[in-house]
């Protein structure tokens, strides 16, 4: 599927043809806004093994609940632990780190900023592999109610190893893009990289749910360590 795009400059507009995966790789999060309401949900696990034997793994799970840059939750979490928590309601924002106390923030512009720069766990993974990602059409298929195009990842044909150099070793997944705003709607994706002994392997799961539904977002309830913060900020 083709998609015309206009670029303005100095001169007339210029009309540009580009294919619906390559909007998708310059998806911003003002063409997330367009779908509405929803909850993204995404979930890596990233290993690494040196000589054969795993060394480390990790965990990490993002969740946005979105309504309106007034109304959104953004959590991170990594190995079962927050490292990140946002809630904005009504354009009042309260965050709270590591699990820590919630507080409530001067203003949520910081919040909104820290989500536009932060919300795109699929191009964090896939960026990794650079131009020798392939992304190949299928079919038409709904997703939430939306029409959107199925894509299979993959991974072209290998340069030839640098010296020293980590690079791409294997990449395989599948992709669902929203046709209407280019917004990746689901996915899973694995993928390999390395050199020499070393190995580290990441898995990556998206999905966009409930859209168009209400999110029901509601402010944080003070926990008792945000109840003795409190009462040791008031004392004299």
């Amino acid at each position: 599927m083709m998609l015309l795009l206009v670029a303005c400059g100095s001169s007339e507009p210029e009309v540009l043809e580009v294919t619906l995966a390559e909007a998708s790789e310059k998806v911003t999060f003002a063409s997330v806004e367009s779908i509405g309401a929803h909850t993204f949900l995404a979930t890596s696990v990233r290993t690494e093994e040196r000589r054969g034997r795993e060394v480390s793994r990790h965990e990490e799970v993002v969740e946005i609940r979105w309504e309106d840059w007034d109304n959104f939750s953004h959590r991170r979490t990594v190995d079962d632990r927050a490292a990140a928590d946002i809630v904005v309601v009504d354009g009042v924002a309260w965050s709270r780190r590591l699990g820590g106390p919630w507080k409530q923030k001067r203003d949520a512009e910081s919040s909104r900023i820290q989500l536009k720069t932060t919300w795109d766990s699929w191009e964090q993974t896939i960026s990794a592999f650079g131009d020798l990602v392939v992304m190949t059409e299928g079919n038409i298929e709904p997703v939430e109610g939306r029409v959107a195009r199925h894509f299979v990842i993959s991974l072209s044909e290998l340069p030839p190893a640098g010296d020293d150099a980590t690079q791409p070793i294997a990449l395989s997944g599948d992709l669902w893009v929203d046709e209407a705003s280019a917004v990746r709607l689901t996915g899973k994706v694995e993928g390999s990289l390395g050199r020499d002994g070393y190995r580290r392997h990441t898995t990556l799961q998206i999905a966009r749910t409930a859209i168009g539904m209400p999110q029901n977002i509601t402010l944080p309830e003070p926990s008792e360590e945000d109840d003795l913060e409190e009462l040791e900020q008031n004392s004299p």
